[in-house]
């Protein structure tokens, strides 16, 4: 009768320790970085940010920040140990093993792409019931990307919160990959365009 006490007084307290409330402090937009050569390469300052108390992210809310209203989610990491990959453009998303209070990130797609795409990233750092979004606009994009990042999460006691998740979004309207047969109809268009104009100066 102990035992079986004790086993349930254990878990009711591992429980509460899991709800244990995050509190956000003011995002400032060098919390995460972003880079092509992911955290050993030259990297950028986030472009904006937010802070939500309350709130689990998701595409919904993503598209109601003031970034921008198409977003969809790329890929998600559950710390410790869950990837969630997407299949986006054509693409495979997945995000690297991100846990604690501060480390490195890296988003990968399968297959790499010929060209480099362009990209409207929200990189969400999400600890217990609060999350921080911050977004980089037209940034590059070569199969490999990422950078460092760091919670602004406190519990009650002010000390720094581990994160929950880290979940990748891009907006649909600002990818852009530029396709062979445009550029091929491009290059015929100037080379038209020179022609016609060397005929009119002859």
């Amino acid at each position: 009768m102990k035992i079986a006490f004790g086993r349930k007084f254990t878990a009711t307290i591992f429980a509460v320790a899991m709800t244990v409330p995050a509190f956000a402090a003011t995002c400032a937009l060098d919390d995460v970085t972003y880079g092509v050569d992911g955290p050993s390469g030259l990297a950028q300052i986030a472009d904006g940010c937010r802070t939500l108390d309350g709130e689990n992210d998701n595409v919904a809310l993503i598209n109601t920040l003031g970034f921008g209203t198409t977003y969809q989610e790329l890929a998600k990491y559950d710390a410790p140990s869950t990837s969630s990959p997407h299949n986006v453009y054509g693409y495979e998303w997945t995000l690297s093993p991100v846990s604690g209070t501060s480390g490195a990130w890296t988003l990968t797609s399968n297959p790499i792409p010929d060209t480099e795409l362009m990209l409207d990233l929200i990189i969400v750092v999400k600890a217990s019931n609060a999350f921080a979004a911050y977004w980089f606009n037209d940034v590059r994009f070569d199969g490999s990307g990422g950078g460092l990042w760091e919670t602004i999460f406190t519990n009650q006691k002010s000390k720094l919160h581990n994160i929950s998740h880290m979940t990748a979004y891009d907006d649909l309207i600002g990818y852009q990959v530029p396709e062979p047969g445009s550029l091929a109809l491009l290059g015929l268009a100037l080379a038209g365009a020179l022609a016609t104009r060397r005929r009119i100066r002859a």
